[in-house]
């Protein structure tokens, strides 16, 4: 697999315009009361095998193949009814083929939400991440693909052996 390296052109200015949307979100938090308690912060996000992580800092949005891809994730209002986090998602354009393809990289802001309840352990669990590139003019997704036109993923909880 070749990788691609990590876009730079409009980056700056893309991270810094996530910044103050996340600056914001937070602001709101704090405001409306809704910052994390110590029992609601353990509220988890299932990964891609279903079990809930607290504040992932990696967070897989096609299981399947791992095409999608966020890391190096910095949260915020965690354990709230929605919490927010800016980090890096890594694309790959499945050229010639997904299995040759290379990765380009951009940055991101992911919010959690909705809430499930998670068994056999009966943990919490946000429900749904959607995603959000900025005012990025190069989005990941061409036009009228999927990913362009639903930035929402459900995460499950499954049943754990």
């Amino acid at each position: 697999m070749r990788t691609v390296g990590r876009r730079t052109s409009g980056a700056t200015a893309t991270i810094s315009a996530m910044r103050a949307v996340v600056v914001v979100i937070v602001l709101g938090l704090v405001i409306a009361g809704c910052g994390a308690t110590h029992t609601t912060a353990q509220i988890g996000l299932p990964d891609c095998k279903g079990a809930p992580e607290v504040r992932p800092s990696e967070v897989t949005l096609t299981c399947a193949d791992g095409g999608l891809v966020v890391s190096h994730l910095h949260w915020a209002g965690w354990g709230g009814s929605f919490a927010a986090g800016e980090g890096l998602l890594a694309a790959n354009d499945c050229k010639p083929d997904c299995a040759e393809g290379g990765y380009h990289f951009y940055p991101v802001l992911l919010t959690v939400s909705g809430g499930q309840q998670c068994t056999p352990s009966g943990r919490r669990a946000y429900a749904t991440v959607r995603y959000w590139f900025g005012p990025a003019q190069d989005e990941p997704f061409p036009p009228g693909s999927p990913g362009a036109m639903e930035p929402t993923t459900n995460f499950p909880c499954k049943s754990q052996p």
